[in-house]
């Protein structure tokens, strides 16, 4: 079994362990998935994000609100993992997009470990970690 949220998690982004969707609840790890599929530019990546995530309305659908509510424990919690699919796609699609994406959730990661939770990055189109 995968030792993915057992501890800290790891810098990055990671593929999910095969069963971690079970592995993530038993340990209290919150999943939050986003679907990249139809994102092309900034604005549909902002509206997929208020619509998956379930933001507030007031989330200023810009890269610093973004950054805000991916460190805000009351809207993501002390232990989330931010599981996106269509990640690869986006890169090829809009790699300004994806790139700055990246930035973002490495610093609400960053920020997260050095306030003491927890925030997974996940690609859920990697292939899955058995063991």
């Amino acid at each position: 079994m995968s030792e993915l949220f057992a501890g800290a998690p790891p810098l990055g982004i990671v593929a999910l362990p095969q069963d971690g969707r079970l592995v993530a609840a038993a340990a209290g790890v919150r999943l939050l998935s986003v679907d990249l599929g139809t994102v092309v530019d900034k604005a549909s990546l902002m509206d997929v994000l208020v619509r998956e995530l379930e933001l507030p309305g007031y989330f200023g659908r810009n890269w610093d609100a973004l950054l805000d509510v991916l460190t805000d424990e009351g809207i993501v919690g002390d232990r989330a993992a931010l599981v996106l699919s269509g990640l690869t796609a986006l890169a090829g699609r809009a790699p300004g997009v994806a790139d700055t994406l990246g930035e973002v959730m490495a610093a609400a990661q960053e920020d997260s470990a050095a306030t003491g939770r927890s925030l997974w990055l996940v690609d859920a189109d990697q292939e899955p970690v058995t063991g």
